[in-house]
């Protein structure tokens, strides 16, 4: 945890020209990650009905890091370019609104608990597996699917289970990476002010 990193409103939006730049150029990198990991290097199970992917990965960094605003955007814009570079089905509201909470929510957390740590990571990805994964991505398939929700959720759940451990133990890994960046914003921050 970083004793000097200040989570007020400019870590929420950030401001003067060295603090935009920085904060652009992590986001189109982790946009870029994102596509290509969950575009590319994804695994397809029974027919396409289950994904295995660490693709939502550097939308949480995102979210982290740089806050819920610029996680949120690297959520829409992954999503949206991943649509453009490499479709993998029919675009869905829903799931944008998925990609776009990845980001969101681990910002809010660390700005509400004022700190970056294994307990805040494990709680953010655990409410992230339970609500956006278990229940929203549930609900957004049935769309096109035409099943019943219960019936979704059954087919849906060794996914979610293994994406949810995959996304836990690599967020926790790359702890030490989050708090580093972190300190780089902080850096930032202080230079423009």
């Amino acid at each position: 945890m970083l004793k000097n990193f200040s989570y007020d409103r400019q870590w929420i939006l950030p401001r003067g020209t060295r603090s935009i730049n920085f904060y652009l150029a992590a986001t189109a990198s982790l946009v870029a990650l994102s596509i290509v990991l969950t575009r590319y290097f994804s695994v397809l199970l029974f027919g396409n009905a289950m994904r295995l992917s660490i693709g939502t990965l550097p939308i949480v960094v995102a979210g982290f890091t740089l806050g819920p605003v610029f996680g949120g955007i690297t959520g829409l814009l992954a999503d949206i370019l991943g649509q453009v570079i490499r479709s993998m089905g029919a675009p869905h509201y829903g799931i944008l609104l998925n990609n776009v909470l990845y980001g969101v929510i681990p910002g809010l957390m660390v700005f509400v608990w004022h700190k970056l740590d294994r307990k805040i990571i494990s709680i953010t990805v655990i409410i992230q597996i339970v609500l956006l994964s278990a229940v929203l991505q549930t609900r957004w398939s049935i769309d096109f699917a035409h099943i019943p929700y219960t019936l979704m959720f059954i087919k849906r759940l060794p996914g979610i289970v293994f994406n949810g451990v995959a996304l836990l133990v690599c967020s926790n890994l790359l702890l030490p990476a989050m708090q580093k960046i972190q300190a780089i914003v902080a850096g930032q921050l202080k230079r423009t002010e």
